[in-house]
């Protein structure tokens, strides 16, 4: 027989014990997609260098371009200048540190000086964390 003593255990120890038995999951939610980095930035200057070769102007320029906030890798830049057909560097995985920079042409193969809006787009992936791919836009206004 239950006595009022051996009641008031039983039912103080089934209440202690639901709490640590839980629910089940009814949750049908897929769980969420990491989250992809931000792309890198990237700063491009335009450098005034003498022609070494007659291209109808004594003006060339160089650009140099820098990743301003990760290490990247880089393999490729396409370049479209002001006038004319945009064109290719392949960079070949380049890994490119943070802060630092690389020279998009030389002193050697500089480009003719063009007046006008200069686009950069940068293809590559970021060194580190998620290594995530990128495609990333910059535009640098050449004046006479």
């Amino acid at each position: 027989m239950l006595t009022s003593r051996n009641a008031f255990l039983l039912l103080a120890s089934i209440i202690l014990i639901i709490p640590f038995l839980g629910c089940p999951d009814n949750n049908n939610e897929s769980p969420v997609a990491p989250v992809k980095e931000d792309p890198p930035s990237f700063s491009v200057a335009s450098i005034n260098v003498e022609c070494p070769y007659d291209y109808g102007t004594p003006d060339c320029i160089i650009f140099h371009a820098k990743s301003e906030d990760k290490d990247v890798v880089l393999v490729k830049v396409e370049i479209a200048p002001p006038v004319g057909e945009s064109f290719t560097i392949s960079l070949n995985n380049y890994m490119l540190i943070e802060g630092e920079g690389i020279d998009l042409a030389t002193n050697e193969y500089p480009f003719p000086r063009i007046s006008g809006e200069w686009e950069f787009v940068f293809i590559g992936n970021l060194a580190t964390g998620d290594k995530s791919s990128f495609e990333v836009t910059v535009t640098v206004d050449v004046s006479a």
